[in-house]
């Protein structure tokens, strides 16, 4: 056989290969069911993309606990595309023979997380670059734990805490600032000594 011929072949061959590989890629969130925790999905970098339907959040949870986004349509997110077939783990299915056949599937999206534009940067301030920050994008409301473990919770409207049980508060000093400070009706802006 020609060598140069078998190269072409092989080459093609690969290229074929890898380009019908789904990874991972950018997508808009068409719509959202966030009673199932899943989206519909359109790949953008495709003009003939077709939306991608139960595409669920890839988001940090265990048995006990979860960090959800709010997410919403129009938002810009990565998608990924598990190896193996999804359905059996997500929907219940325990008719996994044909699992191990499809591999790289559309329908095996999930989103891995929110993107961010290059020309439509965070207005986040880079005094906080160190930080951990759950934050707004207009930096109006925040909480953030400092490089020196400071935490800091800061906001231009109400914060809310409400419990069934007790509530204690226990520092070296404390100190209320406040154009009113109430206790169970009770004004405690005046001099308590």
């Amino acid at each position: 056989m020609n060598e140069g011929y078998s190269d072409a072949f092989f080459n093609r061959m690969n290229e074929n290969m890898v380009g019908g590989l789904l990874t991972s890629t950018v997508a808009q969130i068409l719509s959202i069911d966030y009673a199932r925790m899943c989206c519909e999905v359109l790949p953008l970098n495709d003009d003939e993309a077709t939306p991608i339907d139960d595409v669920p959040f890839g988001f940090m949870q265990n048995a006990d606990f979860l960090v959800r986004f709010p997410y919403k349509a129009g938002d810009l997110v990565f998608i990924g595309f598990c190896k193996d077939d999804i359905d059996p783990v997500f929907f219940g299915d325990e008719n996994r023979d044909n699992a191990a056949d499809e591999l790289f599937q559309r329908k095996d999206a999930f989103v891995i997380g929110g993107a961010q534009k290059f020309i439509d940067p965070s207005t986040i301030p880079s005094t906080h670059d160190e930080s951990f920050l759950i934050c707004k994008k207009d930096f109006s409301s925040r909480i953030e734990i400092d490089v020196d473990g400071k935490v800091i919770i800061e906001t231009d409207e109400n914060i809310e805490m409400t419990t069934k049980k007790d509530f204690k508060v226990s520092a070296q000093n404390i100190t209320l600032e406040g154009a009113t400070v109430t206790a169970n009706g009770e004004d405690l802006t005046t001099d308590l000594v």
